[in-house]
């Protein structure tokens, strides 16, 4: 319950008590600070996992999540290298309701991040800015998402070469033997 655990981490003993402190989870280490009302969680590095990002865990070498908590309302932001992400989330008895908003980032700084699932980010080139914003509704995993990309281009990844050249392509069969 996603609801009840923020409630839980942002009650004011809660969150004292959380000061300093840090656990081990499947996502990785996990470091409490406060920052007057604000509670922030570092993972570093940090390890997610779930189908809808991708099929492959994303790794990251630090996430940031920031919350505070007045009344039934929370703010804050989520942060991974140059990516910045701020959001609102409005808590109730069903679940919670959170906005996000990604303002105008660099192409190449979000392509970098999401490295562990995008291998081209190593030596590719991403040029332009994109921003976004979003809505997200908990239990129920309903979202929408609204994007912007400026000015987008890529360059060396290496796939000139196929233009004009010749490569051998392999498809695996039903049976498992490789088919060129």
């Amino acid at each position: 319950n996603v609801a009840g655990l923020v409630r839980l981490v942002t009650a004011p003993g809660v969150a004292h008590l959380l000061d300093g402190r840090s656990i081990s989870t499947r996502a990785g280490h996990i470091a409490f600070r406060r920052d007057g009302a604000i509670l922030i969680a570092r993972c570093a590095p940090c390890r997610l996992q779930h189908p809808v990002l991708a099929a492959e865990p994303l790794q990251l070498a630090e996430a940031e999540l920031a919350l505070a908590r007045r009344d039934a309302s929370v703010n804050g932001w989520i942060a991974s290298g140059a990516v910045h992400v701020d959001y609102t989330a409005e808590i109730a008895a069903d679940g919670m309701r959170v906005r996000w908003t990604l303002p105008r980032t660099d192409v190449g700084d979000a392509v970098r991040t999401l490295v562990s699932i995008i291998p081209e980010a190593r030596w590719g080139r991403f040029d332009g800015a994109i921003e976004a914003s979003g809505a997200l509704t908990l239990p129920q995993g309903r979202s929408s998402t609204q994007f912007h990309i400026d000015q987008l281009r890529v360059a060396d990844l290496g796939t000139a070469a196929l233009q004009f050249g010749v490569f051998t392509l392999s498809c695996q069969q039903l049976d498992g033997r490789p088919r060129r």
